[in-house]
């Protein structure tokens, strides 16, 4: 009973197998199709890993369209079938058209052994293909009248295609010569195209020429990747450029479609709303470059499909709407646009098996894009053509207007003359008049600048009057009390000779000393030495009063010097010292410096008007609480130098601030001022190529900045 069941599940079993057998393909010369798509059985391996052995005994399932299609996925994808050989020669080609997979490995099966044939694709370099087509052939020997089995192993990260042939060496050459000459002649087309839509660009400068050239090679490069020449003809030898370059190519063609649709169609003028809806299609291409350079190639393919989609049925929409609204652009790029989607069509429904797999359906991305760019160079014809129109009606237009104008011109050039020759004599009055008047504010100036300095004069001789009368006083109020003490010291000295030989000796020095204590000798000498200290001091202050003032007043101020500025500061310091009194401390903040080259003269102006204003302003300030100081500070930096009149008086107004060096602006009472001196103090500084600026501190008190270049541009140097 148990043989009966056994033998009864295997005769189930070969059953099976026998109508799930591969159709056997005989090879012959008069073989009507070489197609073999619909003759083959697939089988998935969901692992990705399965070797031929594994796959020997698994299930195949008989494929029903003409091109074995699968989607994007990690999955390999297997194809078997058998071929018989009856042809003359025992040699036959295996073709798979289709070059962008990533891996193909063909196998053959012989009386229970499997050995590879070879193994092909993007993954390899162009030249491990053995030959110069883009498509993958694997040559297979096959003795007359015996049938051998092959399995065909498929990766690729794009979809995968299979469109298989067999046929002999000379029947499959002649194909393949035929496919290379269909594309030889679009490829002729478009180049074409390129190179004379590229010379009217040089010629034009219109940018509508330039974008579209651009688009056509982004076309032009799409349909090479396509067809494996991107690979053999510019990377042969990078596998990795060639996985990448499919997706880069379609993200920079969309790009340059969607700059030449803007261009062309003038889309945002006529609906923002569209444009921005173009621009969102477009940049779904962004995710598919983030995923293709992380290595996803099956995500990014679907991501660049769905963008594909999405980016041309906005364009359309938007060219049919624009062409509604009267755009002649649009109407070209509408038929343009639909004979591609047409042919895109026409291959999806080719790839599905609802077509028939022939040269047409095979190669009809070339007719279609190649049928789109001569559409588009019509357009864009026509669009140069319509501007040309435009220009000269608008040269037209120009042209009347400006007969028009010169008319006008010519009527009002005879009215002008005249009011010219009339305003030319009131202008010959009228300047006159204001020579005379600028005379006179040249004259006023002049006794202004004079009365300033001699102001500056006043002040500076009553200061140096009174800084020079004290020590003096100081002089000849000890002079007087000295002479007194002399005498007396004479007295005593006189004593002393009047002692001669023979005289009582003991009772005249009883008598000396009788007189030094009467004269109080010894408070004489301490009294004397006090009072020579005092002429000392006071003609060590005369001599230094003369050499500040010596140093202010630099006689040699026509020539550029080298000068210490510390030493013309402390000079000005000197001389104001009557001014100063006890009221203000001045503060000395100073660096070493270098000499400056300068007119010391003018430069010692400028610290006598800044600090005896500065002195002016603490000491009429009534509302500080704390002493009235100045601080002078001093520093270089590169090839600066720096010198700063910080105070704690009153400060300025905001309002006011900015007037402080204009000529005549004063904020004294009427009488007490020119408003020339910060305005003079500003010009010798501008003259040394320097700078003065003035701020309030944040406290209380202003900061008058003085910058002066270490160094003068003069003519000899």
């Amino acid at each position: 009973m148990n043989k009966i069941a056994t033998i009864f599940i295997c005769f189930i079993f070969s059953t099976i197998q026998f109508f799930a057998a591969v159709d056997t393909i005989s090879v012959s010369d008069e073989m009507n199709e070489r197609f073999i798509g619909s003759r083959v059985s697939v089988f998935t391996d969901s692992t990705g890993s399965m070797s031929v052995l594994d796959v020997l005994d698994k299930s195949f399932t008989e494929n029903t369209t003409s091109v074995v299609s699968f989607d994007p996925s990690q999955n390999a994808q297997w194809i078997k079938f058998n071929l018989k050989n009856e042809l003359n020669s025992s040699e036959v080609i295996i073709e798979v058209d289709y070059p962008i997979l990533d891996y193909i490995a063909l196998y053959e099966e012989t009386d229970g052994k499997v050995r590879m044939i070879g193994k092909k694709g993007e993954e390899f370099s162009f030249d491990q293909r053995g030959n110069e087509y883009p498509s993958f052939l694997f040559k297979v020997n096959i003795p007359k009248g015996e049938t051998k089995t092959y399995f065909i192993r498929a990766k690729s990260g794009e979809v995968i295609n299979l469109p298989v042939f067999v046929g002999g060496n000379d029947d499959m050459m002649s194909t393949l010569t035929t496919r290379s000459l269909i594309y030889g002649i679009y490829a002729g087309v478009m180049l074409v195209m390129f190179f004379y839509n590229f010379f009217i660009y040089l010629t034009t400068r219109i940018r509508s020429y330039l974008y579209y050239v651009l688009y056509i090679a982004m076309v032009g490069l799409v349909q090479a990747t396509l067809n494996g020449y991107t690979f053999r003809l510019f990377w042969p030898d990078s596998p990795e450029v060639a996985q990448h370059s499919l997706f880069v190519i379609n993200a920079l063609t969309a790009l340059f479609s969607i700059i030449f649709f803007f261009e062309f169609v003038s889309i945002k003028r006529i609906s923002k709303p569209l444009y921005y809806i173009v621009i969102g299609s477009g940049s779904i291409y962004l995710i598919e470059l983030v995923l293709v350079f992380s290595g996803n190639f099956n995500d990014a393919y679907s991501v660049m499909n769905i963008a594909a989609l999405l980016l041309a049925l906005s364009m359309l929409i938007s060219a049919i709407y624009a062409a509604f609204k009267k755009s002649r652009t649009a109407i070209y790029f509408s038929i343009a646009w639909g004979f591609f989607l047409t042919s895109v069509i026409i291959f999806v429904l080719k790839d599905s098996g609802v077509l028939e797999y022939n040269l047409f359906t095979a190669n009809v991305l070339e007719y279609g894009s190649g049928l789109e760019t001569i559409m588009l160079a019509f357009g864009l014809a026509d669009y140069i053509n319509v501007l040309r129109k435009q220009n000269e009606i608008a040269q037209k237009e120009a042209l009347e207007v400006s007969k028009e104008n010169e008319r006008l011109i010519k009527r009002q050039n005879i009215v002008l003359e005249q009011k010219v020759q009339e305003r030319t004599k009131e202008l010959s009055l009228t300047n006159s008049e204001l020579n005379e008047a600028l005379d006179e504010l040249k004259e006023a100036q002049t006794q202004l600048v004079e009365q300033e300095k001699m102001a500056s004069l006043g002040q500076l001789t009553a200061g140096i009057a009174h800084e020079i009368n004290n020590p003096i006083n100081f002089v000849t109020a000890n002079i007087n009390p000295l002479k007194r003490d002399i005498e007396d010291i004479i007295e005593v000295f006189e004593k002393y000779q009047s002692i001669k030989n023979g005289d009582d000796f003991e009772l005249k020095i009883d008598e000396i000393n009788e007189l030094i204590e009467e004269l109080e000798v010894d408070y004489l000498k301490d009294e004397i030495n006090s009072l020579l200290r005092g002429i000392d001091e006071g003609a060590r202050r005369t001599a230094e009063i003369v050499r500040g003032l010596k140093v202010f007043s630099r006689a040699e101020e026509q020539d550029i010097k080298k000068v210490d500025l510390l030493e013309g500061l402390e000079s000005t310091i000197t001389l104001l010292n009557s001014t100063i009194k006890n009221e203000v401390e001045v503060e000395r903040d100073f660096e070493n410096i270098p000499k400056v080259e300068c007119y010391a003269g003018k430069i010692n102006q400028v610290f006598m008007n800044i600090l005896s204003n500065a002195v002016q302003a603490v000491k009429e300030d009534k509302s500080r609480s704390e002493p009235g100081k100045i601080r002078l500070k001093s520093y270089s930096k590169d090839e600066d130098v720096y010198i700063q009149f910080i105070d704690n008086g009153p400060g300025i107004d905001q309002e006011v601030i900015n007037k402080v060096f204009e000529p005549f602006f004063t904020t004294k009472p009427v009488g007490e001022g020119t408003g020339l001196g910060l305005s003079i103090t500003r010009s010798i500084i501008q003259k040394h190529n320097g700078e003065i600026k003035v701020e309030n501190n944040k406290d209380r008190g202003v900061t008058f900045t003085i910058k002066l270049p270490k160094y003068q541009v003069t003519d000899d140097k």
